[in-house]
């Protein structure tokens, strides 16, 4: 417990260096470095669709959002009361209200588990769509850079005046 209010009391607080530490992919995302020029345009291209595709990537969160978290919270601390008033249903005025207050919470717990779920499949096909492109543009630009360094060494011939 000491350990979770520690981590929160971290995160919330900008002063400390590790508040820093755990914003370091945004930090990354926002920085300006940028790769040298190769001296193909085309290749230079590709780096910078890289380059943008990595800050997509960076900034890229798997968290769910807030109101799918407290739903689920809601969900979770009201669902129980269901069984309360399964429990006292031949009371009508405790019973009823508890069920009924205990049904609600077990809406909002699926409601917020599916949305959540839902949340986190499309956060990890964006990631795979990105990872995809990127590993596309690097291999054509291995490929671009191969060819230039090919095409910058001299053909060796082979003759029989070389035997």
């Amino acid at each position: 417990m000491l350990t979770v209010l520690t981590c929160a009391l971290l995160s919330i607080s900008p002063s400390t260096s590790s508040a820093r530490l755990l914003d370091q992919p945004t930090l990354l995302a926002q920085s300006n470095f940028f790769p040298p020029s190769s001296g193909n345009p085309r290749v230079d291209e590709l780096e910078a669709e890289i380059f943008r595709i990595n800050q997509d990537l960076a900034q890229l969160k798997s968290f769910w959002p807030v109101g799918t978290m407290a739903m689920c919270i809601a969900g979770g601390i009201l669902a129980p009361l269901a069984l309360l008033g399964l429990v006292t249903i031949f009371i009508p005025f405790i019973g009823l209200p508890l069920l009924v207050l205990g049904g609600g919470g077990i809406a909002l717990l699926v409601y917020g588990l599916m949305t959540g779920f839902k949340h986190d499949e499309q956060v990890k096909q964006r990631r795979a769509e990105l990872t995809d492109r990127r590993n596309e543009l690097e291999r054509e630009v291995r490929d671009l850079k191969r060819r230039a360094a090919g095409a910058m060494e001299a053909p060796v011939l082979l003759t029989l005046a070389t035997f």
